[in-house]
Order: C-alpha cells, then structure tokens, then sequence
C-alpha cells in the first residue's frame, strides 16, 4: 500500500494505492479557520 498526499494552497489531497490500482481517494479544501473537530467531523 502507498499513500500519496499533494498539498497545495486551496486543497490537499491524499491517494491510496495498492499497486498500480487507486483505492480511495480523499480531496479536503483549505480553509484557515476550520478547527481539527470540523475536519474530523466531515470526512
């Protein structure tokens, strides 16, 4: 299994492999006032 993660300045996103096949994948927008429980709480 391999994570990527790309962070760019409006979003992060995160990839999840096994092999050459994508699992899942996670995209989460950058917003400087959201709390660690916000973030939590939607993904």
């Amino acid at each position: 299994m391999l994570l990527v993660v790309d962070v760019g300045n409006s979003h992060t996103v995160a990839g999840l492999f096994s092999g050459d096949e994508l699992l899942h994948d996670w995209r989460i927008s950058t917003i400087r006032r959201t709390t660690v429980d916000e973030l939590a709480a939607s993904h």
